[in-house]
């Protein structure tokens, strides 16, 4: 009965004093804190040893980050179509270092390749076309990378300089 008023008196007490603060911490949990520095959220749980442990009740995933998710993407990509991602990783890192508005092969001064993949514009019209995915846009870097997956996976390797230098030596 005495810790049954303790638990009613505790609870209340931090119900109506609680001024919560959320802070995400490093692993994803979200801990509230009230205006004392008391943790809401958990459960303390007793096992038969005695021994004492508490959960969290609420975790919240982080957001990825922008290049997380187009390094995710990749990897859906390169299972879909069924190619090495160590290959296809290399490749991006040695092409643009994972920079979606990536410019090179200049011309003239004036870049000729463009995003992860450094595909050229004449070059991603014609892989599109036979590919028949005419929904890609080519500065959209989910289609470089759609496209190049499905570059790599039917034979078309020769046309990334990269393929060469970073897979093959």
């Amino acid at each position: 009965m005495r810790y049954l008023a303790i638990f009613i008196l505790c609870f209340f007490a931090v119900s109506v004093n609680a001024k919560q603060v959320e802070f995400p911490m490093g692993s994803g949990i979200q801990v509230e804190i009230n205006n004392r520095g008391d943790i809401i959220g958990g459960k303390w749980w007793v096992l038969p040893s005695g021994f004492k442990f508490w959960t969290i009740e609420k975790a919240v995933a982080d957001e990825l980050s922008p290049l997380e998710e187009i390094k995710m993407y990749a990897m859906q990509m390169s299972s879909k179509y069924k190619i090495s991602w160590d290959m296809f990783n290399k490749v991006i890192i040695c092409e643009s270092q994972w920079n979606a508005e990536a410019k090179g092969d200049y011309r003239n001064g004036k870049p000729m390749a463009y995003g992860l993949l450094q595909f050229w514009f004449k070059t991603f019209e014609a892989f599109k076309k036979e590919a028949d995915m005419p929904e890609l846009e080519y500065k959209d870097p989910q289609d470089q990378l759609t496209l190049g997956a499905w570059g790599f996976a039917n034979d078309k390797e020769s046309h990334w300089t990269c393929y060469k230098k970073a897979v093959l030596n």
